[in-house]
């Protein structure tokens, strides 16, 4: 039984792996395009506006949740 457990586990943390991985490789890909498309004059604005989708990204993960505000 604790041989199934274990390997259960470890397909579900490899999943897990494969999909923060996946998601850091579109966010790679995404950014670099859009840098790569911008004029040079324009990066100092779209440069904070990619840091914002990439903080609300790092939601998906799980420790990138924020401390809950009350």
């Amino acid at each position: 039984m604790t041989d199934l457990v274990s390997v259960v586990l470890a397909y579900v943390l490899l999943t897990v792996l494969a999909v923060i991985v996946v998601l850091l490789t579109v966010v790679a890909i995404v950014a670099r395009a859009v840098v790569a498309k911008a004029r040079p004059e324009d990066l100092q604005h779209i440069l904070p506006g990619l840091g914002q989708v990439l903080a609300a990204l790092a939601l998906f993960l799980p420790w990138g949740r924020g401390a809950r505000r009350t």
